[in-house]
């Protein structure tokens, strides 16, 4: 009869056990989505890359770059950047270089530069330009002196010329 005193230990051993396997077993994952997340979009298994797609993408988002204040230089755009935002009054001499042919920009991608504040940019000389071989439609906005507050420039690529085109 002594025995049946610690029959119970072998039970309790298994349900411990359970127990720690159950909560390593729980997978931690991100359930908030920011925007900039991006997969792969490859040709299938082991097929060559052919570029990605980022969740913005996916809902109906547009992936941005902040101006911010600050920025001043040459600024080189990348595919998933379809915004630029001003929050204010940008320095001197700021270049925006649009996205490169074949770094994953699509056809009939918009990019919009605006001026997301309640006061006009003016005074600063913000030159929009593509890098070869892509080019701009002749007539499209290239130099935002003046930018009337929450407006935007809007343009667009033609992947069949590899130009730009401005709708707005």
């Amino acid at each position: 009869m002594r025995w049946l005193k610690y029959a119970w230990i072998p039970g309790a051993a298994l349900v411990a056990l359970g127990l720690t396997i159950g909560l390593y077993a729980q997978p931690v994952v991100q359930n908030v989505l920011s925007g900039n997340e991006c997969w792969n979009a490859g040709a299938g298994p082991g097929g060559p890359s052919v570029g990605f797609i980022c969740s913005f993408q996916t809902r109906a988002s547009l992936g941005y770059l902040n101006a911010g204040t600050t920025t001043t230089g040459t600024v080189q755009l990348i595919a998933q950047q379809n915004a630029v935002m001003f929050t204010g009054q940008p320095s001197a001499g700021l270049t925006l270089n649009l996205p490169l042919v074949g770094g994953g920009i699509t056809d009939g991608q918009f990019l919009f530069f605006c001026n997301i504040t309640n006061a006009a940019l003016v005074g600063q000389t913000i030159t929009i330009a593509a890098v070869a071989p892509a080019t701009i439609t002749a007539g499209v906005t290239t130099t935002l002196t003046t930018l009337a507050a929450r407006t935007c420039v809007k343009l667009f690529y033609v992947a069949a010329t590899t130009s730009w085109g401005q709708i707005q």
